[in-house]
């Protein structure tokens, strides 16, 4: 139960048990991974160790990052009918802080909602082409330079 995975190397670990509790109802309130880390007293790297080596930690981790994001979306909820409400600094946070729920897409597609046709060039046969006209109009160059 809870059971370390990885391997004992190096110095003890800062992690405890009673931190699963503590990162989810840190969640809850709508803290980030890094605000996690700094109530934890640990840097982000270490979160994700400890997620690495301790399963119930990484499950309370995933448990705290998906009541953040309802903490945040509950906020939009909410706010959206305030006067009050910052729309794009609201838009802002859930962008950068759930990139994987809340990205903007712009989809573009080729003819009839097909695929993009792209065509391969050979950047070193093009740049002999471009040199060989070059040359060539170098050549027949007839003014004299003195």
């Amino acid at each position: 139960m809870g059971e370390r995975t990885g391997n004992p190397v190096g110095r003890p670990s800062e992690y405890r048990p009673e931190f699963c509790e503590k990162v989810v109802v840190l969640g809850e309130k709508g803290y980030s991974k890094a605000m996690i880390a700094g109530e934890l007293g640990v840097v982000r790297m270490t979160l994700d160790v400890w997620c690495k080596e301790w399963p119930l930690f990484n499950d309370a981790m995933d448990r705290a990052r998906e009541a953040s994001l309802s903490w945040w979306e509950a906020q939009g909820n909410a706010g959206i009918w305030s006067r009050e409400f910052n729309a794009n600094a609201y838009r802002l946070q859930v962008l950068n802080r759930f990139p994987a729920d809340w990205r903007e897409r712009t989809e573009i597609s080729g003819p009839g909602g097909g695929p993009i046709e792209t065509t391969t060039v050979d950047a070193s046969a093009l740049a002999t082409a471009l040199l060989g006209v070059l040359a060539k109009a170098g050549a027949g160059d007839d003014t004299k330079k003195e």
